[in-house]
């Protein structure tokens, strides 16, 4: 019992759900101001899982690219369970195909052109990590990757699920891609001493620490403009987005901001 219990906590470390659960949590309150009558049906627990499922391929895949790397980097080993040993690699690659096609199967319930659209986007979390292209290690591509698996992905296939596309999906993919080009700019400041080993080329290390920090902090400033042209309550949290996720960012990732002033 111990033993299988210890696997299921290697699969669940593998998952990495907890990195982007709070990304995952703006997927009810999105259809809530999308389509509110639509909110607790089987509909919204279809497209949440099937968002679960491909945000955590994402995730996963891109640790088993990134095991030799982390290997070398002892916090990260330790967080890599397939850096450290803790699960094989062959069971890894299997535990992201079930993840990515039980995530399509599902979406070709809800609507088979969803599906597409969930297929493409994957193929682009796919390269981002895939060490034969890497698009995260190719400065400025990886910005772009960046948003479409993490932020622009989840954002429409909800919002086509229960809504057509439409202008009014512009804010909303400005708010969300301003925070994923922040989130992944400040990464690659983190990560710059380990990237530099393993010749990984970044934005960050092409603009340099100063220029990166300034653009993290013009990049959290665009979500504050982009919220006024929401649905209500959106406009009234506005003015507290940028310094909370400023304050985010320096928690999590130690981003040193007092080197602005």
């Amino acid at each position: 019992m111990l033993s299988l219990t210890k696997k299921v906590i290697t699969v669940l470390r593998f998952l990495r759900l907890k990195e982007y659960s709070s990304n995952l949590i703006g997927i009810p309150f999105l259809i809530w101001l999308i389509s509110p009558k639509e909110l607790l049906t089987v509909k919204t627990a279809l497209v949440l899982t099937a968002n679960i499922c491909l945000t955590a391929f994402t995730f996963s895949f891109n640790d088993i690219e990134d095991a030799e790397d982390d290997f070398l980097d002892l916090v990260k080993r330790e967080r890599n369970v397939i850096a450290n040993g803790s699960l094989e690699r062959k069971w890894a690659y299997l535990i992201c195909a079930s993840l990515l096609s039980t995530g399509l199967a599902i979406l070709q319930f809800v609507d088979p052109q969803l599906t597409m659209i969930a297929f493409m986007l994957s193929v682009n979390s796919f390269l981002y990590s895939w060490k034969k292209i890497r698009f995260k290690s190719i400065p400025f591509i990886d910005l772009v990757s960046h948003a479409l698996a993490i932020g622009i992905q989840q954002l429409l296939i909800t919002y086509y699920a229960f809504n057509p596309l439409d202008f009014r999906i512009f804010p909303y993919i400005g708010l969300v891609t301003s925070f994923s080009f922040a989130t992944q700019l400040s990464q690659e400041l983190r990560d710059s001493r380990i990237d530099e080993v393993t010749n990984v080329r970044t934005t960050a290390q092409i603009l340099g620490e100063r220029n990166t920090m300034i653009l993290i902090v013009i990049f959290s400033l665009i979500p504050t403009f982009a919220a006024l042209l929401l649905p209500k309550p959106l406009p009234y949290l506005a003015p507290i987005m940028t310094p909370a996720y400023l304050l985010h960012l320096n928690k999590r990732l130690g981003l040193p901001l007092k080197k602005l002033l």
